[in-house]
């Protein structure tokens, strides 16, 4: 996986593009802070997927998560191709999000979620399942 551009935006506003990732960042970081608002920063992949992060004005990064031109968020719930629904509680990092399936409460992490045309999702493997108490 290469990284070929980094994308700044804000309030859907293009601020500027760069092909060095540190260098999205912090100007990023510098614009949220000066301008007291999120700024998100769009990685394209050499495959055409994109990653992105939000950056808040205090400094702090929202990571979210995107394969196949779908986005996956914290808090919104998602049908598995296999019918069951899970609750997207956290994006850990890139290529991973904590999920809970909503009838029973197991929680897991799962690894490679790809979203289909039919808005399911799937996932290549997990791990941590357990149940929440």
């Amino acid at each position: 996986m290469r990284f070929t551009e980094f994308e700044i935006t804000a309030g859907g506003k293009h601020i500027g593009s760069t092909p060095l990732r540190q260098q999205a960042v912090d100007a990023a970081q510098a614009y949220a802070f000066k301008n007291r608002i999120v700024v998100s920063v769009i990685a394209t992949i050499d495959d055409g997927t994109t990653r992105e992060i939000n950056i808040n004005p205090d400094g702090s990064i929202d990571r979210l998560w995107e394969k196949s031109g779908s986005a996956i968020f914290p808090g919104c719930t998602y049908t598995n191709h296999n019918g069951s629904d899970y609750l997207c509680i956290s994006i850990p990092d890139e290529n991973s999000a904590v999920m809970e399936r909503v009838k029973d409460r197991w929680s897991l992490i799962a690894h490679g979620i790809k979203m289909y045309g039919d808005g399911t999702i799937e996932w290549d493997y997990s791990t941590g399942g357990h149940w929440i108490r």
